[in-house]
This record gives C-alpha cells, structure tokens and sequence, in this order.
C-alpha cells in the first residue's frame, strides 16, 4: 500500500499548534491581564493570575484558565463567577484591542494545578525536614 502525500499537506500532532493560534492565545492573555489590572473590581482580595489561555485552530473560543492565590475555594470561585458575569464586557474590552474575524467566546475555568504543584511541594520539604532531623537524630546515636 502506497501513500502519497502532496506537497500542500502537512502532517501535524494534536499537540502542535499553529503559530497563529499560540499568537492569539497570547494576546488575549495580555490583553486580559491589562483588563485584571484596570477594569476588573474583584470581589475578593487576593491575587489573580491568568495561568494560560487555550483556543481551537478556528479561534472562536477561548478557555481562560484563572489561579487565585491568597483565597480559599469559596473566594476562588466568587471570582471565576464575577469573570463570568462580567463575560461580557470583558469581550467588548478583546474586540476593541483584538483584530480578529470573529470574537472568541470566552469560558473562564478555577486554574487549581498550581495550588496543587504548591502542595506538593510543601510536602516534599515536610519530607526533607524529617529526614534531615532523623539523620541527625542516627549521627548523634553514632557519635555517642
């Protein structure tokens, strides 16, 4: 069995994307951050980060994922609410920065990998802590 393939295909991952949309991805998560900064009255104190922004080829949507830190769950999701309440002057902000054909529709989503990498993490040093006080514990057993 032969396959041909013509030299205007490409052959591509589902992991690889164009650089368009990667671009795109990027903008509005500029542009969304500039909006955090100085249109957003958020809810909660706390600190807002937009972790990433993924969008499909044709770029008529866009999920925005959200890390809030300095909050507990109930105050994250106080934010993720007033973003989706505010949906929809947050794209009339996109549409007056983007160039774009259509206006993706924006779904913000609680981004909670972070919070998770972070205790992990603290586990680990609770880990490292303990390890390093029986070692000293079996080095002083040793020495006497």
């Amino acid at each position: 069995m032969t396959v041909h393939f013509d030299q205007f295909s490409k052959i591509s991952s589902n992991n690889e994307k164009s650089f368009r949309v990667q671009r795109v991805e990027n903008e509005i998560r500029d542009i969304l951050a500039e909006f955090l900064q100085k249109e957003f009255h958020n809810p909660v104190r706390g600190f807002i980060s937009i972790s990433r922004v993924l969008m499909p080829a044709d770029l008529r949507s866009a999920k925005i994922y959200i890390s809030v830190f300095g909050v507990d769950a109930l105050e994250a999701d106080q934010v993720i609410e007033s973003l989706d309440f505010d949906r929809k002057s947050i794209q009339k902000y996109l549409g007056k920065k983007l160039s774009l054909r259509y206006l993706p529709t924006l779904k913000f989503i609680q981004d909670t990998s972070t919070e998770k990498i972070l205790k992990i993490e603290n586990i680990i040093k609770g880990f490292q802590s303990s390890d390093s006080i029986e070692n000293n514990v079996l080095n002083s057993k040793l020495n006497t």
